[in-house]
Order: structure tokens, then C-alpha cells, then sequence
């Protein structure tokens, strides 16, 4: 039987890119077409999505980086904690989301509150 670990980060941090912020509030009536291409024009990175990512990516030597990720179902692209970029980008989207699917053992609840501490305070 999968066990599955679920592990919410609420923040009070805005993930999301101001850039596209200022987009949707400007044009109030955009194609799908125009949106992509302005997405498309613009590099999407906050530093609380990097910061978070590479959190996940880095810490305790890896224990938390998973095998695949997305920002949606299905969990089907392959992580690399060397290049982050992408997962990034998809943080720093309106409503942005990160799901993966963890190659890790399991931790113990005072190792998750370890970390959920970490997340807060901003160190890792």
C-alpha cells in the first residue's frame, strides 16, 4: 500500500510574480493568445518561490527532493535540484502550485515541525 506524506506551507509571502499582478489588472479583456505571449516575453522568478524550492530541493542533503514534480496533476516531470528554474516559474504564477512525488524516508512529526519552522523564520 502508498502511504502519502502531505505537507502544506502556508505563508503569508506572496509567491506571485507583481509583473503579471500588473498585467491582469491593466487588461481586463486579453486573449488567451495575448496572455501567452506576454508570459512568454517576461522571466518569471520571485525570490519566495526560489527560496522555497530550493529549500526543498537542498535540504538536509536532499531528504526532502523529490523524483518528479509539476503544478498540476499528473506528477509526471522530472525533478533536477540543479536547475530549478522551472518549477520556479510555476510558483511564481498567479495561484501557482508545486506538487511532487517524494523519493524520501519518512520523517517524524518533530522533524516536520522542524522544517515547517524553517519555512517560517526563512532559514535553511
Amino acid at each position: 500500500m502508498k502511504k502519502v506524506i502531505y505537507l502544506r506551507a502556508l505563508t503569508k509571502e506572496d509567491f506571485c510574480n507583481p509583473r503579471i499582478v500588473s498585467f491582469l489588472r491593466e487588461h481586463d479583456d486579453f486573449s488567451p493568445q495575448e496572455y501567452h505571449d506576454f508570459i512568454n516575453s517576461i522571466t518569471i522568478e520571485t525570490d519566495n518561490a526560489k527560496k522555497i524550492i530550493d529549500f526543498i530541493a537542498h535540504y538536509q542533503n536532499g531528504c526532502l527532493c523529490p523524483q518528479k514534480y509539476n503544478g498540476y496533476e499528473p506528477i509526471n516531470k522530472i525533478f533536477n535540484p540543479e536547475d530549478i528554474s522551472e518549477p520556479v516559474r510555476g510558483l511564481s504564477h498567479p495561484a501557482g502550485a508545486f506538487f511532487l512525488n517524494e523519493n524520501y524516508h519518512l520523517l517524524n512529526a518533530m522533524e516536520l515541525l522542524k522544517i515547517k519552522d524553517l519555512l517560517l523564520c526563512g532559514k535553511g
